[in-house]
């Protein structure tokens, strides 16, 4: 695989995205990654694909058949040759719930069209974009949160007197939501009413940022902090940099006093690291997508030191408190 049959596909693509499927097959359907290139976004699987097939020598299909993959084949390759990439399927959370059970209790059939939908369609995408995602076209898209209320159904006793028992599957905490918001409306509204203030105003509401480091944080600079600490916990933030200091052959071990979570707590302490973001949040333009070098690997208490106060230090400061 090369950078350049990639990019000579997504600019295909990019030209004629109907005639490209025709040829090469695929579909803007049900597509979790996405490659990101020059600001668009484009079908990862599709598109590594239709370059493989042209680098291997078998541009018309003639005679390889069959390559496939998905997450464990389709990332590696983006990675490799330098792209950027959306995180894939998001799993709803709590507060995105809120919102799709609120909206279902006051009208069960709303329809996928309705303003309504679209409303709270609006909102979880903005939601995504200050919590530092990189929001593709399908995330949390009209359909996907008119599904989202069907699910519901299968709760309700109301509808499956009707018939309508709504997707047989579905996330676990759709049933402990339901559970515990359907019979108190009231409370069901005003805390839908608190998220949507959170989200049109960029503030902090209920257990999203539950885990502050310091009370004082709010006091000097608390609403920079949670910006600052959106943009930290970025899935694809996290994920890009690890991959990039296991991909170098390095431990994932904090840069400040070396403590590495693994070979302290084996197994259970595999993997884990946290991620930290160099710049002052005010530096950092919204949408984009952070250098490797911007990133640093710190341990649980090098990241508290690092934001305490409300005055960012830098790594090289808090190692050199470090005793």
């Amino acid at each position: 695989m090369t950078k350049e049959a990639i990019i000579e596909r997504l600019k295909e693509y990019r030209s004629d995205p109907t005639a490209f499927h025709e040829k090469w097959g695929g579909s803007d359907k049900n597509v979790d990654y996405h490659i990101i290139w020059e600001g668009g976004f484009y079908p990862s699987k599709t598109i590594i694909n239709a370059a493989h097939y042209v680098v291997m020598g078998d541009p018309n299909m003639e005679e390889i058949r069959g390559y496939s993959g998905g997450l464990a084949t389709m990332v590696p390759v983006l990675e490799r040759h330098g792209f950027d990439y959306t995180e894939g399927k998001v799993n709803w959370d709590r507060e995105e719930m809120i919102l799709a059970l609120e909206l279902y209790a006051r009208d069960p059939q709303p329809g996928k069209g309705s303003k309504a939908v679209a409303e709270v369609s609006g909102l979880l995408r903005k939601r995504a974009e200050q919590l530092g995602r990189v929001v593709p076209p399908r995330f949390r898209n009209s359909d996907g949160v008119y599904l989202k209320m069907m699910n519901f159904r299968r709760y309700d006793p109301s509808q499956q007197a009707k018939g309508n028992k709504g997707m047989e599957r579905g996330a676990k905490l759709e049933q402990a939501v339901w559970t515990e918001w359907s019979g108190k409306l009231v409370s069901l509204r005003e805390a839908a009413k608190a998220i949507r203030l959170s989200i049109e105003n960029d503030i902090e509401v209920g257990e999203a940022f539950s885990d502050d480091m310091d009370s004082d944080l709010a006091a000097e600079g608390g609403f920079e902090y949670r910006k600052h600490r959106r943009y930290e916990r970025n899935p694809q933030n996290v994920r890009r940099k690890k991959a990039s200091v296991k991909n170098a052959g390095l431990t994932l071990a904090c840069e400040a006093c070396k403590f590495d979570f693994e070979q302290t707590y084996g197994p259970r302490g595999a993997d884990y690291i946290e991620v930290h973001h160099k710049k002052p949040i005010h530096t950092v333009k919204p949408g984009s997508v952070p250098k490797m070098s911007d990133l640093a690997l710190l341990c649980s208490n090098c990241h508290r030191m690092a934001h305490r106060w409300g005055k960012l230090m830098s790594v090289e400061e808090i190692a050199a408190l470090c005793k």
